[in-house]
């Protein structure tokens, strides 16, 4: 049907969708009956329109009394929604089956419905409504073959949600929980969108008895087998309480007031926008297509109590994660931007106490990291060593000492380095953060443990002992477990020739049993066995890997070989400098801070394609300064610090970590520990630096 000299009737044309439909329309050459209860809204409408393509037509809602009708009750909602647009049909219906038949099909109109997602995705709290506009989705179809007789379509819309008069009193909480819930775009639509729809409708004569859906692909509840049997279950119980009990009706029932309504339809909203984001994580943490906050997400199901049982999968407690202070480790800016984004939502929508403080910490570890890559924060790189070394030893509780110590210090009249202590408060708060993240990164991690004894018990002593199993080789799958196990650690058998794949024609290099997989797991074993010693510390930070131009890039032979990172197992020492500063200030009873006096990387690579070529090492310093040397350029801290890359071949990434630029020690002294090999496929580097003495 042609658009151009039509008249079309639009109820509640005078705002929202339906005043963009007669927009739209008029724009195109139609004439248009407004149809809508605010009389001045709609007298300004038609003006703007024109007189002379557009009319109003006052048109309310009330009672026997002339009263608006209350839209709290349910039998209200559906009449209105429902029996509303069956009665308006009705009464247009008689004058569109007279009209002249346009066209080689004849002709001779269309009804276009409103319906609503709402039809579909089973709100919470919304139940009249949800009813109202599926009877609008349902009653499309028959009524388009009833009506095809007289040449008349019908098509349904269905909505999400769109940005109206109505959605712009909404907080920006709710506005942003209803986002949340839409797949692409993550924004709500606007009018003309629809408009545009409604017109091609118009135009399109093919279109007939369809509900068409305009909703950026609203996320679906999950409809599983186990779902299934759950609802149910729920049914059951139903049935069973509703023969113990008198029947209510209606009349019985307390409705609750639209206020009430409100809140609750915001509350089940979060909750709803909540729980599909943590499915959504979940999802692609098992796919092995996690992005940095599916990571941060994934390992909170171990200490939800209220999270539900059939979110689980049984393979989940094996999947590893990278630990928190990792994740935001890893980040770039651009990363770090989204994530604070994305954790403050987390951080709005949470209810439970344990992950809110969680995702609390994590924001202001985020926000803190994220500041620290802006060039303002040189202005107090001067204290800020000094100053975290003072906050470093400390405990959470501490820290909330201190924090009211300096709040009173600040609130006071004394005359005070305002700036030293602002900057003091504000680096508290940071390792505040830090210490309850380590809290419930700990709290994680033994409940996962715990839940890994029956299922893994070596996988469950290594997260006991404080071990990021993201950061290390999971031990791999043996048809053979008792050889594997009783296999001298020394003497691996070398793999034959007729083993090795041809250079060039392997994904990856595919050995037999007694390969370095079973090595390796020995030797990592051996190592946990060992355990943390008491100034040693897990070391599982990475750094981006820098190329010529400062980003990183794919390895050239990335089009030939999957390139996977390298697990590893790495340890920073800690310790003691007894100078004569500290020997004056401290004593063994109230020690110095501790600060780093080396580190040993274990780094494993099993899979090498040439295992011929040792992989290596190189030491980074920004700008090509050298060791000793500042430079202005530099990010706070990277005058003290620089990159250590570790370089393998196929299909091996490098990866790179930042460590203290200090002299390494190389003595063969025992108690030094310098150590530089490649045996059983695991590259082994481990440093202490050298120790200063001064003399008068």
């Amino acid at each position: 049907m042609k658009v151009d000299g039509r008249t079309f009737v639009i109820s509640g044309g005078a705002s929202g969708l339906g005043h963009a439909c007669a927009q739209d329309l008029i724009a195109h050459g139609a004439n248009v009956a407004v149809l809508d209860f605010n009389e001045k809204l709609g007298e300004k409408v038609v003006k703007e329109l024109g007189d002379d393509k557009a009319r109003f037509f006052p048109c309310n809602i009330i009672d026997r009394h002339g009263s608006p009708l209350d839209m709290s009750n349910p039998e209200v909602v559906i009449g209105v929604n429902l029996l509303g647009t069956i009665d308006l049909i009705r009464q247009f219906l008689p004058a569109m089956s007279k009209t002249t038949p346009e066209g080689a099909d004849k002709e001779r109109g269309v009804i276009v419905m409103i319906a609503s997602v709402a039809a579909y995705e089973g709100q919470r709290g919304q139940v009249a409504y949800a009813a109202s506009k599926g009877g609008v989705a349902a009653m499309t179809l028959p009524m388009a073959r009833d009506l095809s007789q007289w040449g008349i379509r019908v098509v349904s819309v269905a909505p999400g949600a769109f940005t109206t008069a109505m959605t712009a009193g909404m907080t920006d909480r709710v506005r942003m929980s209803i986002e949340k819930s839409m797949e692409f775009p993550q924004r709500a639509g606007v009018p003309k969108e629809l408009a545009a729809l409604v017109r091609h409708i118009v135009e399109n004569v093919m279109l007939n008895g369809e509900v068409i859906r305009l909703d950026g692909v609203a996320m679906l509840v999950e409809k599983t087998a186990r779902m299934t049997v759950k609802i149910a279950m729920v049914e059951t119980a139903e049935i069973e309480i509703a023969t113990s009990q008198p029947r209510v009706t209606t009349a019985t029932i307390a409705y609750p007031s639209h206020h009430e309504q409100s809140q609750q339809y915001v509350a089940d909203e979060d909750k709803f926008v909540l729980q599909q984001a943590k499915k959504k994580a979940d999802i692609r943490v098992r796919e092995n297509r996690a992005t940095p906050i599916d990571n941060l997400a994934f390992p909170l199901r171990y200490i939800e109590p209220a999270r539900d049982d059939f979110d689980f999968d049984e393979g989940d407690v094996d999947i590893d994660v990278p630990e928190a202070h990792a994740v935001l480790a890893r980040a770039s800016p651009a990363q770090l931007r989204e994530l604070k984004e994305e954790i403050s939502s987390y951080r709005t929508l949470e209810t439970n106490a344990v992950s809110r403080e969680y995702w609390v910490a994590l924001y202001g570890l985020c926000v803190d990291r994220l500041a620290s890559t802006g060039s303002d924060s040189r202005v107090v790189e001067s204290v800020k060593a000094d100053i975290d070394k003072i906050l470093s030893p400390k405990t959470f509780d501490q820290l909330e000492a201190l924090e009211k110590q300096i709040r009173a210090k600040l609130d006071s009249d004394d005359d005070i380095d305002v700036d030293y202590w602002e900057q003091l408060l504000k680096s508290l708060l940071v390792w505040k953060s830090r210490a309850k993240l380590s809290k419930i990164t700990t709290a994680i991690r033994k409940a996962r443990a715990e839940a890994l004894k029956e299922r893994d018990p070596e996988k469950a002593k290594a997260l006991e002992a404080g071990l990021d199993l993201s950061a290390v080789p999971a031990p791999l799958p043996s048809n053979k477990p008792a050889e594997r196990t009783s296999a001298p650690l020394s003497a691996p058998k070398p793999s034959s020739s007729t083993e090795a794949p041809p250079p060039g024609t392997a994904r990856f290099a595919q050995t037999g049993p007694e390969d370095f997989s079973s090595a390796t797991k020995a030797l990592y074993d051996r190592e946990v066995a060992r355990g943390i010693r008491d100034d040693e510390e897990i070391f599982s930070t990475e750094e981006a890997v820098p190329d010529s131009a400062g980003g990183a890039m794919p390895p050239i032979w990335a089009n030939k070989y999957r390139p996977r990172k390298p697990r590893y197992f790495n340890r920073v020492q800690m310790g003691y400098e007894w100078n004569k500063y500290n020997q004056t200030h401290y004593d063994h009873d109230n020690p110095p801070p501790k600060v780093v006096q080396g580190y040993k990387f274990n780094i494993f690579y099993p899979d090498l394609i040439d295992k011929t070529k040792a992989p290596t090492f190189k030491i980074i310093r920004e700008n090509g300064r050298r060791r000793g040397e500042s430079s202005t350029s530099t990010m706070p801290g990277e005058n003290d610090t620089c990159l250590i890359r570790f370089i393998a071949g196929p299909p091996y990434e490098d990866i790179a970590f930042r460590i203290v630029d200090r002299e390494w020690d190389y003595s063969s002294k025992r108690e030094r520990g310098f150590k530089s090999s490649f045996d059983n496929g695991i590259l082994q580097l481990h440093f202490q630096f050298k120790r200063i003495f001064y003399r008068k």
